[in-house]
């Protein structure tokens, strides 16, 4: 943010959180914005997949990034197994490089 403003324009009835931790943010707009989806960034704390668990019970859908290697590199990883059990995410996109050139994937989860 810069004076306050998101700089990022992705349309005026959305609302965005910056300098406030996922797991702080998602209770927050739970209560006060009522939203459909909340998209974040990097999912990388337990703290913030509870949030985004109890949000989805609540009926809340979620768009998120992940980063690894690949995908035996995020099974290897517990807070994902964890993701996973969860089942708040139906699908996901994975993007690799090859010959300079971003191939896309979508995967059922």
């Amino acid at each position: 943010m810069v004076q306050g403003m998101a700089q990022m324009e992705i349309g005026c009835h959305t609302d965005v959180m910056d300098g406030c931790p996922k797991a702080v943010a998602i209770p927050m707009l739970l209560r006060s914005a009522n939203p459909q989806i909340i998209a974040v960034d990097e999912i990388t704390q337990a703290e913030d997949l509870l949030a985004m668990e109890e949000a989805a019970h609540c009926g809340v859908r979620f768009v998120a990034t992940i980063h690894a290697d690949s995908e035996a590199d995020l099974q290897r990883r517990p807070l994902l197994r964890k993701l996973q059990r969860t089942q708040i995410f139906e699908k996901a996109i994975c993007i690799q490089m090859a010959d300079r050139l971003r191939r896309y994937r979508l995967k059922d989860l």
